[in-house]
């Protein structure tokens, strides 16, 4: 079995994410929950998953919720956590506890903004900055501790936005229209609504009424008809 003992303040949220949202989050609120770092929270749920790793908090929160109900919370494969402190060894002899009662694990890692470990777990220990919380480079720490390579992903190329156009989504029942750019470009943008009666273009951000984009089409669709006509005679 491998296991990543977890801390919370520190790595799924931090002095960036508290700067941000005014605060550090105190509980499982909805409010408190939107003051998690939860691109933090995904790459370590996309490395669990990835690699068969199971999770056990060992975290300050670990004495205020149960784990099962911070699993549901996080989305995260939270299995337990590690003892309440009897004694002023810090958490590495907590983990080091845990760890004893449940032989069957092979290999293990630490995530947490403090170094308060055993000297024979500092090599699997991703410290991270209590500034920034879990970054990149500690899920590249990950794997090297575990010995796994990350995997290839394959990610669209950003939009290009410097340029912002004047465009009218189409409300094609297929969802596809060619619009022509303000630079004279064609663009072939879908349509989707949106809950408050507005189309949003994918290409500038803009938010465009229905109404606007029904009068577009209607005209296109006329002009289509005439050109049609022309072709005929």
């Amino acid at each position: 079995m491998r296991i990543i003992f977890l801390d919370f303040d520190g790595v799924l949220n931090s002095y960036r994410t508290a700067t941000a949202c005014g605060n550090y989050p105190h509980d499982l609120s909805p409010e408190s929950r939107q003051m998690f770092d939860w691109i933090s929270i995904d790459l370590i749920k996309k490395f669990c998953v990835a690699h068969e790793v199971k999770i056990v908090v060992s975290s300050t929160w670990r004495k205020c919720f149960p784990h099962e109900l911070l699993a549901r919370v996080f989305g995260l494969p939270i299995i337990g956590a590690i003892p309440l402190r009897i004694s002023d060894g810090g958490r590495g002899l907590d983990i080091q506890r845990w760890l004893n009662k449940n032989p069957e694990v092979l290999e293990y890692a630490i995530i947490d903004d403090d170094a308060d470990m055993l000297p024979e777990q500092m090599g699997r220990l991703v410290k991270t900055d209590p500034h920034n919380g879990f970054m990149w480079e500690d899920y590249l720490r990950l794997h090297k501790i575990f010995g796994v390579a990350q995997k290839e992903v394959s990610l669209p190329k950003p939009r290009d936005r410097k340029e912002r156009c004047n465009c009218v989504q189409c409300i094609d029942p297929h969802g596809i229209e060619i619009i022509k750019m303000p630079s004279g470009k064609d663009l072939a943008i879908g349509g989707t609504d949106t809950p408050d009666r507005f189309r949003f273009c994918p290409f500038c951000g803009g938010y465009i009424p229905k109404e606007t984009a029904q009068e577009v089409l209607c005209e296109k669709q006329n002009n289509k008809g005439e050109t049609a006509s022309d072709d005929q005679r």
